[in-house]
């Protein structure tokens, strides 16, 4: 059969129920993991006298007991006070991309109404497997069909014209854009910050600071961007010479708007989470969902403007600014040659 995979043929579906109460287990579930992520980073970002006294006092994780001194290493309690803002910035990128993904995975893997969920997450796993079925799930986000899945796993309604009873009709229509802009809002971001939170999580190559550019006259700049960021070092295509170049790019991150996105991320998690345990163990009853009105997802994506402000909103988020290079010799561009042969050979 085309597009069998190995692995798959001859695998018996008997086994699905006992898989499914094994992935959906209350104990196991993922929002439970990542809100437990999020209060550390909360706790930690906020660094109040109430956490430097619990870790004087000690903290005990089974047998490990430990204290420390969020102070440690800094020369002033202002250079700690930065150190807190960097790990938040950092953590805020890395907690939010984690919850992302989850969220997204657990997207795809129940929106076909699959036997077996897991089976479906762990497929996507697979090299390539999950990239471009994200981008094929952004550009069909509007469709009726897909906004169809959504209300049967969000909310657990038939379709997207089938509200609870008790739910106005504006209501439910404000809630279904609400997680439609949620879900575009994580496909951008895990697609246009791919290489900011790789950077972040392998081997850490990210460099937190707090970073100002401004463009224009100083008391009153055309642009200007300012406050915690992240700068990493990527290869991206250099329109001008036609190759990839090495380059600096510095991405300005907002600690408590990223970290409030992600608490809206996780609460979404838990409404997919709490309808497919519903429906993969027989459950009966019903259990409290968590709706996401557009306006609260577009009040973290597109904030107030400042009462003392311009009026009007230029945001820059990311800049960057290529390395030094040598001028292509004939030398040179033997290597660039050679290396094009060898990456054609790899296709």
């Amino acid at each position: 059969m085309k597009g069998e995979r190995v692995e798959d043929i001859g695998l018996v579906g008997d086994q699905f129920d006992d898989l499914n109460r094994q992935f959906f287990n209350a104990r196991h579930a993922p929002h439970v993991f990542l809100k437990h992520r999020l209060q550390g980073a909360l706790l930690m970002g906020d660094g109040g006298e109430h956490v430097q006294a619990a870790l004087d006092a000690g903290v005990q994780v089974g047998e490990l007991r430990s204290r420390g001194d969020m102070r440690a290493g800094s020369a002033s309690e202002d250079e700690a006070e930065q150190d807190r803002v960097h790990f938040a910035a950092l953590e805020a990128i890395v907690l939010f991309h984690h919850a992302a993904e989850t969220l997204l995975r657990l997207v795809l893997a129940l929106e076909n109404g699959a036997a077996c969920p897991w089976l479906e997450v762990a497929r996507l796993k697979q090299p390539g497997a999950y990239s471009g079925r994200v981008k094929e799930l952004r550009s069909r986000l509007r469709d009726d069909a897909t906004q169809d899945r959504l209300a049967r796993i969000f909310y657990g309604r038939r379709d997207r014209n089938s509200p609870p009873d008790n739910v106005p009709t504006e209501a439910w229509t404000t809630s279904m854009e609400g997680v439609t802009v949620l879900l575009d809002e994580c496909c951008a971001k895990l697609d246009g910050e791919a290489p900011l939170y790789n950077s972040a999580k392998h081997g850490l190559s990210a460099v937190p600071g707090n970073t100002a550019m401004q463009l224009g006259d100083r008391d009153e700049p055309v642009l200007s961007a300012s406050g915690p960021s992240i700068t990493l070092l990527e290869a991206t295509t250099d329109s001008q010479v036609g190759r990839k170049r090495w380059r600096q790019t510095t991405h300005w991150v907002s600690p408590d708007r990223r970290l409030a996105l992600t608490f809206v991320v996780i609460q979404q998690i838990e409404n997919l989470w709490t309808v497919a345990r519903h429906r993969y163990l027989r459950m009966d009853g019903s259990s409290p969902l968590a709706p996401l009105p557009v306006d609260k997802i577009d009040q973290l994506l597109n904030p107030p403007l400042e009462a003392d402000g311009p009026g009007y909103r230029i945001t820059v988020e990311t800049m960057g600014m290529g390395l030094l290079y040598e001028n292509d010799t004939p030398a040179i561009k033997q290597r660039l040659e050679a290396a094009a042969r060898r990456n054609r050979k790899r296709r």
